[in-house]
């Protein structure tokens, strides 16, 4: 047992599985904002694209 803080993509299955429990939920910070940065380029490298395209689809919609 114990306490620690987390980001929601880490511990949401856990959450929604029962395993772990939200506490002090009044006290968590304001959601922040992930970006990805990368170079202005007219054709990006295909791992590049794969990478941006991963990342929008794990992280939208997610919200504890």
């Amino acid at each position: 047992m114990g306490f620690g803080t987390f980001f929601s993509y880490q511990v949401l299955p856990h959450v929604a599985q029962g395993r772990l429990k939200l506490v002090l939920e009044d006290f968590e910070p304001p959601p922040r904002p992930v970006s990805v940065i990368y170079p202005n380029a007219r054709l990006l490298p295909a791992r590049t694209r794969a990478f941006i395209d991963w990342m929008k689809a794990e992280f939208s919609g997610l919200r504890m």
